[in-house]
């Protein structure tokens, strides 16, 4: 009595309106090509599939091109490209990653806290802030007795 019917799948034009192509549009070699770099960044240590997405985010596409950054310099680009404050943790992230892929020296990132510390106090930045600001609380008028 009732028909099942199949769904239709809506299709995507992968191509924009101003001509430009979307990643679905992307070639596959682009796609394999990303991958592969990820993959060779979570081959370094404290390197996970999350920090190895924002080294490609920040256009670094080779630990070459990796070993002449400034971690300091990377955190401030990560954080304007993300439109919001990354947690400062990730400098002392980027501070292992840089100096391995400089030297091949494998520290723990948190190892990094305390120099990272210090550059933030010589910047007189606030070493540890919170992700989001509070507001004060408004209080609400006593109400009128009656």
């Amino acid at each position: 009595m009732f028909r099942r019917f199949k769904k239709r799948r809506r299709r995507v034009c992968s191509v924009s309106y101003d001509g430009g192509m979307s990643k679905k549009a992307r070639p596959a070699s682009a796609k394999d090509a990303d991958d592969q770099l990820r993959r060779e960044f979570m081959k370094m240590p404290n390197v996970g599939k999350a920090t190895a997405g924002d080294l490609l985010l920040l256009g670094i596409r080779s630990i070459e091109q990796l070993a002449a950054q400034d971690p300091m310099n990377l955190y401030e680009r990560l954080c304007v490209l993300q439109k919001t404050r990354v947690d400062p943790c990730m400098i002392d992230v980027l501070m292992a990653v840089v100096e391995h892929s400089q030297t091949g020296i494998v520290k723990d990132w948190w190892e990094y806290t305390p120099r990272r510390k210090q550059l933030l106090a010589a910047m007189s930045l606030p070493a540890n802030t919170p992700r989001t600001t509070s507001r004060p609380t408004k209080k609400a008028a006593p109400r009128a007795k009656k």
